[in-house]
């Protein structure tokens, strides 16, 4: 039985050893018959319609495939193939459309490990489109996963193939070709054609046995609006065996704009604004890498009209008319053999700029700088993301330590060149460099730059000449600049100086200014600089918002601007020298000496200047300061001083407390409505935040000595109030002095300055006291109605016409009772002597107890006068009565009765209300129980039937 097992198991190998033998023949003949049928299979319309499909749709794109033709021999040939265009860009042209795509793949070499692939393409157009700041290629961005997985086999953590081996493909051996023949590339945006590329060529080769990859590529530049024609080549030759290359470029008539919209997607918004110049010539480099790596480079590439901006070039702009490009670069890793070696000309000719060994030389002609220095007002805002100053004072000491550190030594002139500043476009200053020096010897930390040029005349600004110099050293830390300028315009600067005003306050500025200024700086990281100089202004004018108003002109300006300064402390005041001078003619300042400066700032460190200013010409410039000051040999002089605290400025809110003035203002004699200043003497002064104002006794007003005083608060303005006390002895008023005196004396309402033949000797006193200032919207009256104060004054020898509608004064009772019963003498009343305690309160002067001597009468008066010139007074008449050889029987009669007269109305318009006497003593009569009908017999005898029936006053 075991045979019989046997027997049968050797019967069933060779069966199943023949079943696998036809089924492994069946499936080489089912894949033979597939790779021979695969070429006749993709013509067919539905195997193509598949392959467009799948492949649109790894491409994000609708794809059209015209035919495909392939065969093992022949390759593969694709015909009249189309991309369109995705959704929202033009639909009636395609994205991109190529005539023919042939692919040869020889299969026979790839047994022995070589690989020989050719490729060609025919008949290219593509469009690149940029539309609302999206591209239409964007579409065919990769969405596949493409990552490697982790634990892909063969391959390190890192994704470096862990087989060092022998590559699987002989490079050296391997033959590829690559041909673009008939090509068209245009690029639009916004509907705008912006580049057009035509014929354009490529080859790629390398043939085998060889390890050299040449890359040719050719091509035409389109005729376009403002853009001319152009041609360009490059070429690529490289042995990555070996490890190096040769590159070459080639342009004619090549267009910088043309590159700007493909710039621009590539660099932030804004980096490039402007873009232009034609480039014609060639460069070529070689390049070496490895452990001891190498580049040099020639050619010449001459560049016309160069123009550069955008934020690559914060506020410039850069012209160069003419700019020839030599780049002469040598340059290895290993420093035993060579140094960097560069060559530059611009301007053409005997034009260079050379850097070999360390050894920079070389001149510049014709260079064109454009700077834009000004934005609108509505674009000043800040920068969040500009550097704070550490960090500029960083980058400032980075920069030169690497300065001090670099082994170079400069000698560069440039000339015949020019920098262009605008402002919103439009040009402010023109600065031609006649000629210009840097020089730096090879080891040291010493630069120095010569300077000398001009300011372009302008329409309305002359020709300025300046020259100067400049020396850093980087290694001491110091620099010394100096600038000497003859007939500098002012008006040059005037756009400077408007933009720290509100729009429309506009500033005139004008004046020649011919000297020099030397500025020396200490620690270039954080400065100390010491200025000194000296400068003449002639003819200079200076009006606006600078001045608040003024008009200011002189002859002749001097100023000699010596000072240090700490400029690394923002709040820092500079330190005056001993020589410190400014002479603006109207105002001159000086420094303090040492010992006036500690006498006025009571030992503390500050600054001060001694003061001199003409009132006579700053009332004449307008403005703030009085007109009537003009003319009258008006100064000021004294010493103004500021405690600092370490050099800088004390806090605002400290400011006033460490302020300090001590001044003297003199002047002829003021005016004013019929008031005369004379010799005016006062004093000024400021300490702790507290101004006090006094005069001396030699000034006098109207021939009578004045002493005024004055004091406020000025640490907190708008609650502040000020004290003034006023003492007038022995003064001469007359004529329109009535004018103001009358809310004094109402009895001097409604006068006629001329005709009113006023004169009088008057002492006053007073003591007001109310706000520094007004509250917002108040008008004078609605101020003044806070004000109070105290007063009392005496007006004597005097004499006035009084006004139309006071003439009844002259004879309140009557004509009758004669001239002893009379205020008035030829015409005038007379004003003996008025005396008055008043007082101020809510906007109204009140005399409590005035008293008005007439021809040795006393008259009472009482009332009030309002600031608004109401007038509400009585004048109390019995007095006068008596001055009658009876009045004092009859004063005695009418004792109960209201005797007074009354002034109304205001100070322009008067009223006058007089009692009526002869009504006031027929009731009396009519009284039997009255004294005076007792004695009425004694009065009828004495004639005063007469006053009573007959003519009537």
């Amino acid at each position: 039985m075991q045979n019989d097992r046997s027997l049968s198991i050797s019967r069933v190998e060779p069966r199943r050893s023949r079943r696998r033998f036809w089924l492994a023949l069946s499936g080489l003949s089912t894949i033979a018959a597939v790779a021979l049928l695969s070429p006749y299979c993709v013509r067919f319309p539905f195997v193509r319609a598949r392959i467009e499909r799948a492949l649109g749709s790894q491409i994000g794109a609708n794809m059209r495939l015209g035919s495909i033709l392939f065969g093992w021999s022949s390759g593969l040939t694709i015909r009249d193939i189309e991309i369109a265009n995705p959704p929202f860009f033009p639909a009636e042209q395609p994205m991109l459309r190529l005539h023919e795509l042939h692919a040869d793949l020889q299969f026979l070499p790839l047994l022995s490990g070589r690989f020989d692939f050719a490729t060609k393409l025919q008949g290219l157009q593509l469009s690149v489109i940029e539309q609302g700041g999206r591209f239409n290629f964007a579409c065919l961005s990769p969405t596949a996963n493409l990552s490697v997985p982790e634990a892909l086999p063969g391959k390190s953590p890192g994704g470096v193939a862990q087989n060092a081996g022998q590559p699987p493909v002989d490079l050296k051996a391997s033959r590829f070709a690559f041909t673009l023949t008939d090509a068209n590339i245009t690029i639009q945006r916004d509907g705008q054609l912006l580049e057009s590329l035509t014929n354009l060529t490529c080859r790629a080769s390398k043939e085998a046995g060889e390890s050299l990859l040449q890359i040719d590529l050719d091509g035409q530049l389109a005729a376009l609006p403002q853009r001319p024609a152009g041609t360009l080549h490059a070429a690529c030759h490289g042995d990555p065996i070996a490890r190096t290359g040769d590159l070459e470029f080639r342009a004619e008539g090549l267009d910088l704009a043309r590159f700007r919209p493909l710039l621009e997607g590539a660099l932030a918004e804004g980096a490039l604004t402007s873009c232009s110049g034609r480039i014609d010539g060639s460069c070529s480099a070689r390049i070496k890498a490895g452990t001891a790596a190498a580049i040099t480079t020639s050619g010449a590439l001459k560049i016309e009209q160069l123009q550069l901006a955008g934020g690559l070039l914060p506020g410039i702009q850069l012209q160069i008319g003419h700019l020839t490009l030599q780049p002469k670069i040598e340059f290895t890793t290993d420093a035993a053999k060579h140094s960097p070696r560069l060559s530059l000309a611009a301007g053409g000719g005997a034009q260079s700029l050379g850097l070999a060994n360390g050894d920079l030389q070389g001149k510049l002609v014709g260079l064109r700088l454009t700077l834009d220095i000004g934005k609108p007002d509505s674009a000043r805002v800040s920068d969040p993301s500009a550097p704070t100053a550490s960090h500029t004072t960083s980058a400032t000491r980075a920069a030169n330590e690497s300065l001090a550190d670099l082994p170079l030594s400069l000698d560069i002139q440039i000339s015949d060149s020019e920098i262009q500043l605008l402002r919103l476009l439009e040009p402010v200053e023109i600065v031609r460099v006649n000629s210009a020096h840097i020089v730096k010897a090879f080891d040291a930390t010493l630069v120095r730059i010569d300077l000398d040029g001009s300011l372009a005349a302008l329409p309305g600004l002359p020709a300025a000449i300046f020259n100067g110099q400049c020396t850093v050293d980087t290694g001491a830390n110091i620099a010394d600049l100096q600038l000497t300028t003859t007939g500098l315009e002012l008006a040059r600067v005037r756009p400077f100086v408007d933009r720290a005003f509100k729009p429309g306050d506009r500033t005139e500025l004008t004046g020649l200014v011919t000297g020099t200024c030397a500025v020396h700086l200490v620690d270039l990281h954080e400065p100390v600089a010491t200025v000194r100089g000296v400068f003449d202004v002639s003819r200079p004018h200076l009006a606006g918002a600078l001045v608040r108003g003024m008009n200011v002109t002189a002859a002749h300006w001097h100023v000699e601007p010596n000072f240090t300064w700490h400029t690394s402390d923002a709040a820092a005041l500079p330190v005056l020298a001993s020589d410190f001078t400014l002479d603006l003619g109207c105002v001159q300042l000086h420094p303090l000496d040492a010992t006036a400066l500690t006498t006025e700032l009571a030992g503390k460190a500050g600054i001060g200047f001694a003061v001199v200013a003409d009132l006579d010409s700053l009332a004449s410039f307008g403005g703030p300061i009085p007109s009537i000051l003009s003319g009258t040999r008006g100064r000021v002089s004294g010493a103004v001083a500021i405690a600092l605290n370490n050099g800088a400025l004390p806090p605002v809110a400290e400011l006033l407390n460490a302020f300090t003035a001590d001044l003297r203002v003199e002047s002829g004699p003021l005016s004013h409505s019929g008031f005369v200043l004379h010799e005016l003497d006062m004093n000024v002064s400021l300490r702790n935040s507290t101004a006090t104002v006094r005069t001396t006794r030699s000034t006098q007003l109207n021939h009578g000595p004045l002493v005024i005083s004055a004091a406020t608060t000025l640490s907190n303005p708008a609650a502040a109030n000020l004290d003034i006390t006023l003492a007038w002895q022995n003064g001469k008023v007359a004529g329109e002095t009535a004018q103001l005196l009358r809310y004094l004396v109402p009895l001097l309402a409604g006068i006629d300055a001329k005709a009113a033949n006023f004169a009088a000797d008057m002492d006053l006193s007073v003591t007001l006291h109310g706000p520094l200032q007004k509250l917002a919207g108040e008008n004078w009256l609605q101020y003044l109605n806070h004000w109070s104060g105290t007063g009392e004054f005496s007006l004597r020898d005097g004499k006035v016409v009084p006004a139309p509608a006071l003439q009844g004064l002259m004879q309140p009772l009557g004509s009758l009772l004669g001239p002893k019963v009379s205020l008035g003498d030829n015409g005038t009343l007379a004003l003996d002597v008025i005396t008055s305690k008043f007082s101020l309160h809510q906007g109204a002067l009140e005399n409590k107890a005035m008293n008005w001597i007439n021809k040795g009468r006393a008259i009472g008066l009482s009332g009030k006068v309002a600031l608004d010139g109401t007038v509400e007074l009585l004048l109390d008449l019995l007095p006068l009565l008596q001055a009658h050889k009876d009045g004092a029987r009859i004063a005695q009669a009418l004792a109960n009765q209201n005797l007074a007269a009354g002034i109304g109305g205001t100070l322009d318009a008067p009223k006058l209300a007089l009692p009526e006497l002869g009504k006031t003593l027929r009731n009396a009569l009519l009284d039997p129980n009255s004294a005076l009908k007792q004695e009425a017999e004694n009065l009828l005898q004495k004639g005063l039937q007469d006053l009573l029936h007959g003519r009537k006053k």
